[in-house]
């Protein structure tokens, strides 16, 4: 085609419709066509199908993760020791009025009261 077509304008030539209604179109026999737009169409589903797979999974694990991050805000994810659980340490006189989370521990003191001692920080 690109040697029958005119002009100089190098990667775009003038091509006629007269060119196009001349060139020739090879279409395959209708058994054929009818086979292609059969697998065409079952690849087709087979994609809808995986993607419709895919958006149950991630709503899936949509739910888990929701789950995971309730159970561990709720302590249920590893046993508890109800002697121990998070408290805020006072700043030292090193450290300006930053405050930090730690672990403390209850213990008993004189005459049956409780305190909070930091194990960790």
């Amino acid at each position: 085609m690109m040697d029958k077509a005119s002009g100089t304008a190098g990667t775009m030539p003038k091509i006629s419709g007269e060119i196009l209604r001349n060139f020739p179109v090879p279409v395959p026999p209708s058994a054929e066509i009818n086979e292609i737009l059969r697998r065409v169409n079952h690849a087709l589903s087979a994609s809808a199908d995986t993607l419709a797979l895919l958006d149950a999974e991630a709503a899936d694990a949509a739910r888990l993760k929701q789950s995971i991050l309730k159970a561990a805000f709720e302590g249920r994810l590893v046993p508890q020791d109800p002697a121990r659980r998070a408290c805020k340490r006072a700043a030292g006189p090193d450290e300006g009025n930053r405050s930090s989370w730690g672990l403390c521990q209850t213990r008993t003191v004189s005459q049956g009261k409780s305190a909070l001692k930091m194990i960790s920080s």
